[in-house]
């Protein structure tokens, strides 16, 4: 990253895995200022992504998966009683339940856009609108259903049919990196 005021990149990093910030300016002009007051405010915009391995994560993301399935199949009886006795969603039903049998499972997050972007309406092109989730089922070319889910920018994916992420991975790369949710 560039400081205001400076010519040269700077570095930010996260000191192991402690709330400390090292700073590592480049510019020793730049930094000379800041030893001598001369600059005394450095803004930066500091954006973590959640963890990849969190149990409670999983289990919300496991459960949103049954939720979504639900609410596809909700058309018919028939679809719904298919979801309650179909085997191949007992082992998340299970661990969306009772959050037993891993640790956690699985799931892919990255950030697609800023948590502070507007869209704009598609009934009315003067109001912008915040979009706070979106989401869908992705069925890759493996067969495998990955629940595709956006808050607030950051993308979060998980394996419907196991605890594997590895599928949803190989598919972005295939497909440029682009979300399931947005590939026009």
């Amino acid at each position: 990253m560039v400081f205001e005021g400076s010519n040269c990149e700077s570095e930010i990093r996260r000191l192991n895995d402690t709330t400390y910030l090292d700073v590592t300016v480049n510019d020793f002009e730049f930094f000379e200022k800041i030893l001598k007051s001369e600059i005394s405010t450095l803004v930066f915009q500091v954006s973590l992504l959640p963890p990849t391995d969190n149990y409670f994560v999983s289990r919300f993301l496991a459960k949103e998966a049954i939720e979504v399935i639900a609410q596809k199949l909700n058309v018919s009886q028939e679809g719904l009683d298919y979801l309650v006795q179909e085997s191949q969603f007992d082992e998340l039903r299970e661990f969306a339940r009772y959050g037993i049998k891993y640790k956690y499972w699985p799931y892919h997050l990255r950030k697609i856009y800023e948590e502070t972007k507007s869209f704009q309406s598609e009934e009315n092109s003067n109001i912008f609108l915040d979009r706070l989730f979106e989401y869908n089922i992705l069925l890759t070319d493996k067969y495998e259903y990955y629940l595709v889910l956006i808050l607030k920018g950051i993308e979060y994916s998980i394996n419907i049919g196991g605890p594997e992420i590895t599928g949803y991975i190989n598919w972005l790369h295939e497909n440029d990196n682009k979300s399931p949710l947005y590939m026009e």
